[in-house]
C-alpha cells in the first residue's frame, strides 16, 4: 500500500538513501552522434516490492517534503559522477530534474551552487531541469532562483515542453537555456503533420533565440530521419540508449579511452 511504501521511503532516507539509485540516460548530439551529456534519473528498489516506478514514488516524496533531501542527494551523486567522467570526456554535461516542491525552498539556489563547489565543477557542467507543468509565471521567486543559479553558469531547461502552459514568449521572459520537446510530440511524428509543424516551429524559435533544443523520447530510426533535418541540438531516447547504471555508461562510452 501507499502507506507502507511511504514508511519504506522514510527509512531509506534515514539509512543513507539506501535503495535509491541514480541512472543516467545519454544525450546525443545531432549530426555527429557524440555524447553531449547525461540526464540523471532517480530509481528506487523497495525491499518488499522490488523496483518501484518514479511516477509512483516521486509524488510521495513530494507530498511529504522528503523530495528536498532526496533531490539534493541525487544532485550531489550526479555531480560527483560527472566530475569523474570529465576525466574521459572533458565537456560532459549532466542534467538533473528539480521538483517544483524543491523550488519552494528559498535557499535552493545556494544549495545548488554549494553542491557544484563541493565537487569543484563549473556551473555550466549542470543543467537544472524543471518540468513545464509547473506554472512558473505564477511564482516570482522562481525567477530569482533561476537568475541566481544562471549567474553561476548553470543552464536552465524546461522539460516536457509542449505539455504545459508555456508560450514561446514566456521562454524568453524566463531566460530558458534549453527546451526539451516532450516525447508525446515525437512519437508517431511520421503520421502527424501538426506535431511536425509544432516541433519545427519550436526548434526554429530556439535557434533564433540562442536556446538549445532537445527532442526527447526518440525511439525509431524513422523518427530520427524526419527530425534530423530540423537540426535540434541533441536527442535523447531508446533509439540511442535507455537510462543505464553508471557502470554501463562507463563501459559503453568511456572504456576505450580509459584503456589507452
Amino acid at each position: 500500500s501507499e502507506l507502507m511504501l511511504l514508511e519504506e521511503l522514510k527509512d531509506s532516507v534515514q539509512n543513507g538513501f539506501e535503495g535509491f539509485e541514480v541512472y543516467y540516460q545519454p544525450q546525443i548530439r545531432s549530426g555527429n552522434y557524440e555524447l553531449y551529456g547525461v540526464e540523471a534519473l532517480l530509481r528506487y528498489n523497495s525491499k518488499t516490492r522490488g523496483r518501484v516506478f518514479p511516477d509512483e514514488f516521486i509524488p510521495l516524496l513530494e507530498q511529504t517534503g522528503l523530495i528536498d533531501s532526496v533531490g539534493m542527494w541525487v544532485l550531489s551523486t550526479a555531480l560527483a559522477q560527472c566530475k569523474e567522467w570529465r576525466k574521459n570526456i572533458p565537456e560532459l554535461h549532466v542534467a538533473v530534474n528539480f521538483s517544483s516542491v524543491q523550488f519552494e525552498d528559498h535557499r535552493i539556489g545556494e544549495k545548488i551552487v554549494e553542491a557544484l563547489k563541493a565537487v569543484q565543477l563549473p556551473g555550466d557542467a549542470l543543467t537544472a531541469e524543471l518540468t513545464e507543468s509547473v506554472q512558473l509565471n505564477q511564482n516570482h521567486h522562481y525567477y530569482d532562483i533561476i537568475k541566481y543559479i544562471k549567474s553561476y553558469g548553470v543552464r536552465f531547461a524546461l522539460d516536457d515542453f509542449g505539455t504545459g502552459y508555456s508560450s514561446l514568449g514566456y521562454l524568453k521572459q524566463l531566460n530558458v537555456n534549453e527546451i526539451k520537446i516532450d516525447r508525446s510530440f515525437v512519437s508517431e511524428i511520421e503520421k502527424n503533420s501538426y506535431n511536425y509543424r509544432l516541433i519545427s516551429n519550436v526548434i526554429e524559435f530556439a535557434k533564433n533565440n540562442a536556446i538549445t533544443a532537445c527532442c526527447e523520447g526518440m525511439e525509431t530510426a524513422r523518427e530520427l530521419s524526419i527530425l534530423e533535418p530540423l537540426q535540434p541540438d541533441y536527442f535523447q531516447g531508446y533509439l540511442f540508449d535507455r537510462p543505464c547504471t553508471a557502470e554501463d555508461i562507463e563501459q559503453k562510452y568511456m572504456h576505450d579511452s580509459s584503456d589507452a
